[in-house]
């Protein structure tokens, strides 16, 4: 009956039940869940699938979340026949938590899982001030996948462990030349010699600003302006901006060739022998007879990529890459002839190229070049130039406008994200993006994530603010404590002047009564008593009052001191547990 039970259950697509007995007399029930990537989707499914469509595009156009409080009136009022239709249901709120808690985690998961298993990465980073007037630092891993490429936003290295992407696959940083990303730089090459006794690999920094500043560097800084005014004319030579009405203009800038060209000698890696070196990569390079010793010199430069036995290999699997027949079709795209008849040839990219030469299998059907493979996909992913980042600040502009300054930061990323990921899976159309059935559970769970986080949320404000609170009163405590103490130790410095007083009279009598004595002045000595009598009594009220004073004071200073401490090592505590 089981069995029966078991070959329905695979014959509806469904699940599959197994027991699992063991010689201890314990069992074990497994359930294997079946899917079918060609069945219907059930019909929540497809109305997830609908909303998911429409927050793509949302996205895309960079609609206001507040455009989606109506749009299911409008598709129940246009497709009166659809059930789907009916069903639609989104605001601004859904769409708010669907993209920053359903389709922002689904596209980082990918990437992370991409980054995990892929053999090595090169990560590319800026920083920006967006239109919310805060730093926006924005992250782009490449990597080799002849399928995919996508953009994370988040810490470096905070967010490499967080993830659990391993530090020791990043081959080089990929950045402009600030100050402040310079020392990112040094920081993570320290990381990297820390963790795996080994650096980044170093081919200067992005070369835009280079040819930039070089162009500029031979533009010459006068405009000739020629006014036509009245049909005559006259030239005059300006230096900065005019504006002049009801003329033509005729505006001309003087280039220095020579000045572009030494300013790009002077500042692009041109000596770079890694650089000059990757020319072997070249289809036409590989019968070349130094070939294989420029690819050894490669494979070596790339830091911690290859063991010596490897290095060693690198020699003989080039010598098979030199012989190999390969398919013109695989570096020639199209052959053609113009109007004039000339000859023209396009290629192939040479990722495409390689991607197909890598792809080789044995006889056996194992990888042909496995080592030049591993050399090859990790000088790819080098970046050569921080075109990537820049762009993108532009696309950040786009999303978080100046009327969207308020926008959380998991929209932020989730936004982004989703627009990366339109770009790349859909081509830049949201209804050609493949949504699975992982994309749809993602998406219809994002509202308990939603949840979930607000709850975190005002969890974490209540403590904030419980701690506030006590801090506030903290602090009210040892205000009136410090209150205090000035009160005590002013008049404790009132008492003391008033002791000195007192003394003072005291020696005042016996000086008198020593007088008195000499002279054998009885009425004076009796007054010179009564004189040091009523000193020493007023020493010793004096004395009685500092004493209390001053217990007071220790008391006071003691609380104090206890207060500040308890705060002290509270915060120390909230910092260990933070981390």
């Amino acid at each position: 009956m089981k069995n029966t039970n078991n070959l329905n259950a695979l014959k509806n697509n469904s699940q599959l039940t197994l027991s699992i007995s063991t010689t201890s007399s314990t069992s074990s029930t497994h359930t294997i869940q079946l899917v079918d990537s060609n069945k219907p989707l059930l019909f929540d499914d497809q109305v997830s699938q609908a909303e998911i469509l429409w927050a793509l595009k949302s996205v895309q156009n960079v609609f206001s979340y507040k455009n989606s409080d109506d749009i299911g009136k409008l598709f129940r009022t246009m497709f009166q026949d659809s059930k789907i239709a009916q069903k639609f249901s989104i605001q601004h709120s859904k769409i708010s938590y669907v993209i920053a808690h359903g389709l922002w985690p689904y596209f980082r998961d990918l990437l992370i899982k991409d980054i995990k298993n892929c053999e090595g990465f090169v990560l590319c980073f800026d920083e920006q001030t967006n239109n919310q007037n805060n730093k926006q630092l924005d992250l782009y891993f490449r990597y080799w996948n002849h399928a995919q490429a996508n953009v994370v936003v988040d810490g470096i290295l905070g967010a490499f462990r967080t993830d659990g992407i391993d530090i020791s696959k990043l081959l080089m940083l990929s950045r402009d030349n600030p100050n402040v990303n310079k020392t990112v730089d040094k920081m993570i090459n320290d990381a990297m010699k820390k963790k795996v006794n080994a650096e980044l690999l170093n081919i200067g920094t992005c070369n835009l600003h280079v040819i930039h500043n070089g162009f500029r560097a031979g533009m010459d800084s006068v405009t000739k302006i020629k006014l036509c005014l009245t049909g005559r004319g006259s030239t005059s030579t300006f230096s900065g901006h005019i504006r002049i009405r009801s003329c033509d203009i005729v505006s001309r800038r003087q280039i220095d060739i020579s000045c572009i060209v030494d300013n790009l000698k002077k500042h692009l890696p041109l000596k770079n022998t890694f650089l000059k070196d990757l020319h072997v990569l070249d289809p036409v390079s590989r019968t070349k007879q130094d070939s294989a010793d420029t690819m050894i010199r490669v494979g070596r430069a790339i830091p911690k990529l290859l063991s010596n036995a490897e290095i060693d290999r690198i020699r003989h699997e080039f010598m098979m890459y030199a012989a190999e027949t390969i398919d013109q079709s695989w570096y020639i795209k199209n052959k053609y002839h113009d109007s004039d008849d000339n000859n023209h040839t396009e290629y192939q990219q040479i990722d495409y190229y390689w991607n197909k030469t890598l792809s080789l299998t044995t006889s056996f059907g194992l990888p042909k070049y496995p080592t030049l493979s591993k050399v090859v996909k990790n000088i790819f992913i080098i970046s050569h130039g921080n075109s990537d980042v820049e762009r993108g600040f532009s696309i950040n502009e786009h999303i978080v406008t100046e009327n969207r300054t308020l926008l959380s930061l998991s929209s932020i990323n989730g936004l982004r994200s989703t627009w990366d990921a339109i770009k790349f899976y859909g081509v830049g159309s949201p209804h050609r993006v493949p949504i699975k059935i992982d994309m749809i559970r993602a998406v219809q769970k994002s509202k308990s994530v939603y949840n979930q986080e607000q709850l975190s949320l005002k969890s974490l404000a209540d403590r904030e603010k419980e701690q506030s609170e006590k801090h506030q009163r903290t602090n009210e405590e040892v205000k009136k404590l410090i209150d205090r103490e000035n009160q005590l130790l002013s008049k404790q410095k009132g008492l003391h002047d008033k002791q000195k007083k007192a003394q003072l009279l005291v020696d005042e009598g016996r000086q008198r009564l020593d007088n008195a004595l000499k002279k054998a002045d009885i009425i004076d000595a009796q007054a010179a008593n009564a004189l040091i009598g009523a000193g020493d009594e007023q020493v010793k009220l004096i004395s009685d009052k500092l004493f209390k004073i001053t217990d007071e004071l220790l008391k006071i200073q003691s609380k104090r001191k206890n207060v500040l401490s308890h705060v002290q090592n509270k915060k120390q505590k909230m910092t260990t547990t933070s981390e």
